[in-house]
């Protein structure tokens, strides 16, 4: 028996329900697929990453002052450029894991993850014994993500070449000085020795002050050379 309009109309409205729902879990796959393709081109990037990583969450007292905060992850740079296992430090506090990380550490780190404001900064951690360059910021409130790099031999090279430069100006002044003081040297032996030769022979102690000033002059001329050798150092 041939089917009549309304049936043809309902089946018809039946295969275009079903081809609406193919075509819309058709699009729920696709996006499924685009946010785990993004997840694990994200785990990727976050795993080989040159500067340390690590996500976490702050810890706070009863009147809401940072105390502590919580490894929640972190990726292999973390361990190369801190010394710590990466999987054994997940799901513990740093207070835990370094006993005596200094306070300002976590004060800043605090301030961050509350108020939502970055944070750029260098500082030295005493228990690692390295200094570190960290960028930090705060994904959603009372967290927080830090990316860091370890800046403790440029900083070493940083103070060896100021220490240089130091040395260099000292011994340029202490050239500069040499040069004068071998002028000044020369000009009390020179009118010394005329004094001395125009003393009457018979005025004894005076002739004896100007020869203890010249040995004095003497003496000082000793110093030049060391002075001009410490210059060239």
């Amino acid at each position: 028996m041939p089917k009549t309009r309304t049936q043809l109309e309902t089946e018809l409205e039946r295969t275009r329900a079903r081809l609406e729902d193919c075509r819309q879990s058709r699009q729920r796959r696709s996006a499924e697929t685009r946010v785990e393709l993004a997840e694990r081109r994200y785990e990727e990037l976050f795993a080989r990453m040159r500067d340390g990583c690590g996500l976490h969450e702050i810890v706070l007292d009863e009147a809401g002052r940072p105390v502590d905060y919580r490894f929640l992850a972190v990726n292999e740079a973390f361990g190369r450029l801190t010394g710590l296992d990466p999987e054994a430090v997940i799901g513990k506090t740093v207070r835990e894991v370094l006993p005596g990380l200094e306070q300002s550490w976590i004060d800043k780190f605090g301030q961050v993850a509350l108020t939502g404001v970055p944070m750029h900064f260098e500082q030295h951690s005493g228990p690692l014994e390295r200094d570190f360059e960290v960028t930090a910021f705060s994904p959603e409130h009372g967290k927080f993500v830090v990316v860091f790099d370890d800046v403790t031999e440029r900083k070493r090279l940083s103070a060896q070449l100021r220490q240089a430069q130091k040395m260099e100006a000292v011994g340029q002044l202490a050239g500069g000085i040499a040069h004068d003081f071998r002028n000044i040297l020369t000009i009390i032996l020179a009118l010394g020795e005329t004094i001395h030769d125009r003393l009457p022979p018979e005025d004894a102690e005076l002739q004896g002050d100007v020869a203890d000033l010249l040995a004095a002059a003497e003496r000082g001329t000793e110093i030049t050379p060391k002075l001009l050798g410490f210059s060239r150092l």
